[in-house]
């Protein structure tokens, strides 16, 4: 295989990844079935690549865990089955590694998920817990910030989305930084947020651009 093809395909790979670790991270329950089929595609080009198969165990874990008790059961082989694959194809010393990702990316679905039923004590706990057991990842810091600004403490929750933004800049986060900024009548840092969310890759959702791009018109206007 010429080098250029390969480098492609490694591409379209990590693209994939990227993609399906976005849903995931968001805790995007109406997109998990996005996620699943984006692993498995990524799966069927890449078959030897650890990395499918992991977010493959990621998605199908979060999907049950959303789900409920029942959901959990019925998708534990397919997640058991993930994650034996992971581990076969990778060395050894990786293996604890694919694990603390794992770890991680189940935590910030069950702290999202707090969030978003309104349970503010539970879902500070979690992302606090992420920061401390995770200081390279941004989602402890972001997580935090999210609970304090769906409380509408968005002064408070400034620091630390600057804070997630230092350990890990991210599209969705100046998005959120954008709209805590807005809240507290900060313009023009707010456009700036705002635009660095609309220029960044990996891209925000549909619906995150679609007001990004309504929240500029309104602050320019």
């Amino acid at each position: 295989m010429p080098y250029g093809t390969d480098a492609c395909s490694f591409t379209h790979a990590d693209a994939l990844i990227a993609r399906v670790e976005l849903i995931v991270t968001q805790g995007q329950e109406t997109r998990l079935d996005e996620a699943v089929k984006l692993a498995e595609q990524c799966i069927a080009a890449h078959p030897q690549k650890t990395e499918c198969h992991e977010a493959l165990g990621n998605a199908l874990g979060t999907k049950a865990m959303m789900g409920g008790i029942m959901s959990a059961i019925g998708y534990a082989s397919n997640i058991r089955d993930a994650f034996k694959k992971t581990l076969a194809l990778s060395a050894n010393p990786r293996g604890a590694d694919v694990m603390l990702d794992t770890q991680r990316s189940t935590l910030v679905a069950v702290g999202s998920q707090y969030v978003r039923a309104k349970q503010f004590t539970e879902s500070q706990r979690v992302f606090t817990d992420i920061e401390k057991r995770y200081p390279d990842s941004n989602w402890g810091a972001y997580g935090l910030a999210r609970v304090l600004q769906e409380q509408g403490k968005h002064q408070e929750a400034l620091p630390l989305f600057e804070r997630a933004l230092s350990v890990e800049a991210a599209a969705h986060v100046h998005y959120r930084l954008g709209q805590s900024l807005q809240a507290v009548s900060d313009k023009g840092r707010s456009i700036a947020a705002y635009e660095k969310a609309l220029g960044f890759k990996p891209a925000l959702s549909k619906k995150q651009r679609g007001d990004a791009q309504d929240q500029l018109k309104t602050l320019k206007g």
